[in-house]
């Protein structure tokens, strides 16, 4: 592709910045990665010198191997603007306050490359506000691109565009986001919280407030929603002390004062003065003193407790039994908690209907970014109608009204992404070596080793060139990169 992306700049150097910048450059491209000056030290430079030491330190590792930071040009806004001249992507990383941002866009403009994109990691400032008052030679080739963190590791990138921005703009960002950093775009319309943040904090809140006002129990709840619903095991509660009840404070009140009043948000985010006792008492989650579970040594072994919500006292995690084993089940349940999860369900899922076409045009996208973003093992709807026999029939009749889309009972193509990446590396590369069951190919100035056994079985004739690939690795003094999707071990014989 002409003017493709070769180098990256990243203007704030916190975690999540950081973080962006050690993806990149994990794909051997060079990036800058700037910070304010720090007036308290000799060392103006000393804000990110810290930052790329934490990439060291951090868990999991955002780095593939500790020298990819050798590809991270460091510098400061006040000494290192030059440094953003050669770049071809700069994406701003800063605090979420519209007038810093703009000062930021404003210093830095002179020093951008006539065809260089720019692009925040925003999660709730829209588009149209941060683009206000810039030049429109500026505006065509500005973008949202939201990162989820850990940025290695999270494929979701939500990507958000205008009809200023330029068809070839697009183009290129895309390019480089999915082949280049291996995101999955999921792309949405100019919004508050885009999808995966507006849905995910949606039910959080809903969930959370509504438990607390009907004071069930909360460990009861998260097993059933990993268990019967497909959440990773942090559930509802653990996945709210893991943002932080602080910073989903903060969340929920900028999507609150972004959103119309008739909006569903408004009406589930209920007065509940015990999470306000929480974060008085600093009980934010993980990184306080705890939120609804916490991590305590008794008799010197770690145990998990759970917090009683009426005096914020905790005690340990029980076993927990439920009566159902599937989403079925649950609907049909008459218990409290099978009542409970029909409420929230249908709550839930009439929300989502009426975010089309909204915030997305299709679901198909709410259901991605619901799975790339938040690690749930269906999208909402395709949970829905793969799991639960009558679950629409379900919701349309305990509703009080149907969003038009639901009404409509339209049906549409889904468009599934074009880019896959192991018929790529293989289409764009060059063959080093090669039998009947791997190939080893030079792919972007990078070894890579690919599985062309059907279903990747591994027999003989893959650890052989397996083998012969690492020593090339040695001999040409590269990294050996391993192309894997399912492994299936061969039974014919000992490997």
């Amino acid at each position: 592709m002409q003017n493709e992306i070769k180098k990256g700049c990243v203007i704030g150097s916190g975690v999540m910045g950081s973080g962006i910048a050690a993806l990149i450059a994990n794909s051997s491209h060079q990036v800058v990665l700037l910070d304010i000056a720090d007036k308290n030290s000799d060392d103006p430079n000393k804000i990110v010198k810290n930052a790329i030491e934490n990439l060291h330190k951090q868990k999991p590792p955002p780095l593939t191997f500790p020298n990819k930071a050798e590809l991270i040009t460091i510098g400061n806004l006040e000494h290192n603007l030059d440094l953003i001249k050669e770049c071809d992507l700069v994406i701003e990383v800063i605090v979420e306050k519209l007038e810093i941002k703009h000062q930021l866009y404003n210093k830095i403009i002179p020093y951008l490359k006539k065809d260089a994109i720019i692009a925040s990691n925003t999660s709730t400032l829209p588009l149209k506000r941060l683009k206000e008052n810039l030049p429109e030679n500026i505006k065509s080739r500005f973008v949202i691109t939201h990162f989820f963190n850990p940025p290695r590791y999270m494929e979701l990138l939500e990507l958000i565009i205008d009809p200023i921005v330029k068809p070839e703009i697009i183009d290129r960002v895309s390019e480089f986001l999915t082949k280049t950093l291996g995101k999955t775009i999921v792309k949405c319309n100019d919004t508050p919280g885009f999808i995966a943040n507006r849905v995910g904090c949606f039910l959080l809140e809903l969930v959370a407030r509504k438990a607390i006002a009907e004071k069930l129990d909360f460990v009861t709840i998260d097993k059933i929603f990993t268990s019967c619903l497909g959440l990773p095991s942090t559930g509802i509660f653990g996945l709210y002390d893991l943002i932080g009840h602080d910073v989903m404070k903060l969340i929920s009140s900028s999507l609150l004062a972004s959103l119309p009043s008739d909006d569903a948000y408004h009406k589930i985010y209920v007065n509940t003065p015990p999470l306000d006792k929480m974060i008085e008492q600093k009980l934010i989650g993980r990184k306080g003193g705890g939120g609804f579970y916490r991590l305590s040594v008794v008799n010197g072994k770690k145990t998990k407790e759970v917090i009683n919500i009426g005096d914020l006292s905790y005690k340990p995690v029980g076993r927990t039994d439920i009566s159902f084993t599937n989403f079925d089940e649950l609907l049909a349940s008459n218990s409290v908690y099978g009542k409970f999860f029909n409420e929230i369900i249908t709550e839930f899922y009439l929300y989502l209907a009426s975010l089309v076409p909204s915030v997305t045009d299709n679901i198909y996208d709410i259901d991605a970014a619901m799975k790339l973003g938040y690690s749930w093992k269906y999208g909402p709807f395709e949970l829905l109608t793969s799991q639960a026999k009558n679950g629409w029939d379900l919701i349309v009749k305990n509703a009080n009204s149907i969003p038009p889309y639901l009404a409509n009972k339209e049906y549409q193509k889904i468009d599934k992404q074009k880019f896959n990446a192991h018929k790529d590396i293989l289409k764009e590369s060059k063959i080093v070596l090669e039998n009947d069951s791997a190939k080893l190919v030079d792919y972007q100035d990078n070894l890579v080793f690919v599985i062309t056994t059907k279903m990747n079985c591994l027999n003989h004739d893959v650890f052989y060139l397996l083998q012969e690939s690492a020593t090339k690795a040695e001999e040409q003094g590269k990294h050996l990169y391993i192309y894997i999707r399912k492994v299936i071990i061969s039974q014919l014989g000992q490997i």
